[in-house]
């Protein structure tokens, strides 16, 4: 019996992976997730005082990426605080460059917390 309902769950998880991987429209999911997490490899690797450049672009893939997807993936009922969070991390870079509120260094951790909490809430179910 224990062998039966074991399967069951696997069976489960296995068209719940493959439903995300569906995603929506028939594009796959996972893929964008990957090329960000690539892009958050390039700015870590990639210091901002002896790579500016090479920084600058991951940086830029990584946090625009990130506001794509979260507005591309999310539902017409929560469009609106998706595009709030993108706000908060337009604001973050916008006080680093334009404002002179704080350093590049405060932006980002800024912009990654907002992608973080993003993410979490995302995973335990509060949003999609």
């Amino acid at each position: 019996m224990r062998r039966d309902a074991l399967a069951e769950v696997m069976v489960g998880m296995r068209e719940r992976f493959a439903a995300r991987r569906r995603g929506v429209g028939g594009l796959n999911v996972l893929c964008p997730n990957t090329l960000l997490g690539l892009m958050l490899i390039g700015v870590v690797l990639f210091n901002h005082d002896d790579f500016s450049r090479l920084h600058t672009a991951f940086a830029v893939a990584f946090f625009g990426g990130n506001a794509v997807v979260m507005v591309w993936y999310s539902p017409k009922k929560e469009l609106w605080f998706k595009v709030l969070l993108v706000g908060g991390i337009v604001l973050a870079m916008a006080g680093c460059y334009w404002l002179d509120w704080f350093t590049l260094f405060y932006a980002e951790w800024l912009s990654f917390g907002i992608i973080a909490a993003h993410y979490i809430l995302e995973s335990r179910g509060i949003i999609e």
